[in-house]
Parts: C-alpha cells; structure tokens; sequence
C-alpha cells in the first residue's frame, strides 16, 4: 500500500513538469506531435505555449486538422 501512495505521489508531482513547450523544444518536436498538443482533448496547453507551437509550424509550412476542427494560426 505504501509503495502504491508513493508511486501514485510521484507520478503526480513529477510527470506533469516532463513536457516544457517553449521557443526552443518546440524545433525538436515532430509536426504530428505539435498537432496534438493543440487538441485541447489531450493537451490543456497556455497561451506562450499555443503562440511557441504556431510559429513553428508557421516555419514548417505545416497545418493541422485535429479531431475537433482545424487549427489555424
């Protein structure tokens, strides 16, 4: 029970800080996997976040058709 908690503590505490989303990460990341960061069904993602993700595919020449419409930038 004990190793369950602590498992459950780190998970929740540690994970979540995994994915930094900025200027700099975003030009490492593939275009499908900056797509899905604008699904707001599976990335709540901030505003310098959101403006990161579209300058990159801006510079990609990249658009991106999502579950729940386009995203546009």
């Amino acid at each position: 029970m004990k190793f369950t908690i602590g498992a459950l503590f780190v998970a929740l505490t540690l994970l979540p800080g995994c994915v930094e989303i900025d200027n700099e990460t975003v030009k490492e990341m593939p275009t499908g996997y900056l797509c899905s960061l604008l699904d707001p069904n599976t990335w709540i993602s901030t505003a310098p976040e959101r403006s990161a993700i579209f300058s990159e595919l801006r510079v990609r020449g990249a658009d991106c058709t999502l579950p729940s419409g386009s995203a546009r930038y």
